[in-house]
Order: structure tokens, then sequence, then C-alpha cells
């Protein structure tokens, strides 16, 4: 590997915890959770569901993500 290159963990490490990506893949890369609406448990994404408290469901011991389309709504609001 170059020295120039930049590898995947670098580039989490300065990413917040929440920040939403538009990736031009069919699927989602490692360590990325896609927005469609899963249920999630908070034991096991508390800081996700710290960040994103606001815009997804509580449901007792997990939470239900957005879908994409429904957040992208919301914003234009």
């Amino acid at each position: 590997m170059e020295e120039n290159m930049t590898t995947q963990t670098e580039v989490l490490s300065w990413l917040p915890i929440g920040y939403m990506i538009n990736f031009p893949c069919s699927v989602c890369p490692n360590n990325f959770i896609e927005v469609d609406g899963q249920r999630l448990s908070k034991a096991e994404y508390q800081d996700v569901f710290d960040v994103l408290r606001g815009n997804v469901v509580d449901d007792g011991d997990t939470f239900i993500l957005p879908k994409k389309a429904d957040l992208a709504k919301k914003l234009m609001m």
C-alpha cells in the first residue's frame, strides 16, 4: 500500500458516530449501518441510539432506525 493512501480504519476513526454518507453501491460497506428501518439493540448500539435519539423509534431494549427516504423528507422540511 502506498504511504498516501488512507485505510478504511483511518477514515472511520475521524467520522463521528451517526454521520450519514451516501455510498455509490448497492451494498453497505463494513462498519456502517444502513438506515433502512432495521431494529437494533440499544445495548449493542448505545452510541448510535444516543446520537440519533430524536430520529429513531425507541422500542424498549431496541430502537428502529429511520428509512433513508423518510430522513430525506424530514431534512427537506
